[in-house]
């Protein structure tokens, strides 16, 4: 099995027509086994490989690949906070559905009471009417019928006819208002909801 060593620094000379003095170099040990009978070590192999210029290639990558990982990095940053402003948009946005549809039913509550109410005005109307019906009009046509009733056998007989004919009209006026006066309450009264059960009127 080939041993590679870490890198080794191990400076050279330079000849004197280069300048002298020492040159940086870099060295790669590698010890690769030689095999012999029943699979013994019989020999090693040191082979020593410059990595000088790769290692000074390396050290020159090295900015970009600091600036590559630092915008990677920034990238990455970026994309959590659009994906966690994504989801507050989206619960924002849920929020806002659930405001609009508890609204929608709060206006439909307040629709609902608003014709209640007219409605109830309406009741309360029909039977201030049918108050006023009962109380003044057929009050004072009751106390007229009675009023000419108690005069007919005081009058000549042509005269009480017409006194009696007029007694009959002003008590069908009485009874034809009573009707109107029992229908503006019928109507003046909370609806109750029929029951599935209960029969329709005409059925038995």
């Amino acid at each position: 099995m080939t041993d590679a060593m870490p890198v080794q620094k191990y400076d050279i000379r330079r000849p004197e027509p280069e300048g002298g003095g020492f040159e940086e170099r870099f060295w790669s040990p590698v010890n690769s086994p030689v095999f012999g009978r029943g699979d013994q070590v019989a020999y090693v192999i040191h082979r020593v490989e410059d990595v000088t210029d790769f290692l000074h290639m390396k050290q020159a990558e090295d900015p970009r690949h600091q600036l590559a990982e630092h915008m990677r990095s920034r990238a990455e940053a970026l994309e959590a906070e659009v994906y966690q402003r994504t989801r507050e948009v989206a619960e924002t946005s849920r929020k806002l559905k659930e405001a609009n549809s508890e609204l929608a039913e709060n206006l439909a509550k307040i629709k609902a009471t608003e014709e209640q109410l007219r409605e109830l005005q309406a009741m309360a109307d029909r039977d201030r009417i049918a108050s006023d019906l009962n109380e003044q009009v057929i009050g004072r046509l009751s106390a007229l019928s009675m009023h000419v009733a108690g005069l007919t056998p005081l009058a000549p007989e042509f005269v009480a006819a017409r006194l009696h004919e007029a007694v009959r009209e002003l008590d069908d006026v009485i009874i034809g208002i009573r009707a109107v006066i029992f229908d503006l309450r019928e109507r003046s009264r909370p609806s109750v909801p029929r029951s599935a059960s209960e029969p329709r009127a005409g059925e038995r």
